[in-house]
């Protein structure tokens, strides 16, 4: 009987640097409709919020990794957490940065640390994820008649 090695290129598993490459498309196709949907309401004297927008842009960027993983069971708590724990440091590295810049410049570098930090929060998330969950393994094959 032959063994054939496990399978991760399956619909519920996804390697970290994919989920990273879904998301950053995901994340620069959701800045674009964010500043479509400014560019609509400025003639109308409604600028959207900046939080709005990268909310807005983290529920698009983030839909496509968590989406495609609902298929199967995983570990969600040590996912989040470490998944919370990348964004909050990338989140902190823009502040900074920001306000060695222009002190006044704070509030956008968090915006802009959290927008940058969706692809690695994405990565770290499906690593961890995926960690103790191996890929379920193939069917037994009957004999053939």
């Amino acid at each position: 009987m032959k063994s054939e090695p496990h399978d991760t290129s399956g619909p519920g598993r996804r390697r970290p640097g994919q989920a990273a490459a879904l998301t950053a498309w995901l994340t620069v196709l959701a800045l674009m409709v964010m500043g479509v949907l400014a560019l609509l309401l400025w003639p109308f004297g409604l600028l959207p919020d900046v939080s709005l927008l990268t909310v807005g842009t983290a529920l698009i960027a983030g839909g496509g990794v968590v989406g495609s993983d609902r298929e199967r069971p995983r570990r969600w708590g040590p996912a989040a957490a470490a998944g919370i724990c990348v964004m909050a440091a990338t989140a902190t590295f823009g502040v900074t940065v920001a306000r060695l810049v222009s002190p006044s410049a704070a509030d956008l570098g968090l915006y802009v640390g959290i927008v940058l930090g969706f692809p690695p929060t994405a990565a770290v998330f499906t690593w961890v994820g995926n960690r103790g969950n191996p890929p379920a393994p193939p069917a037994a094959a009957g004999p053939d008649t």
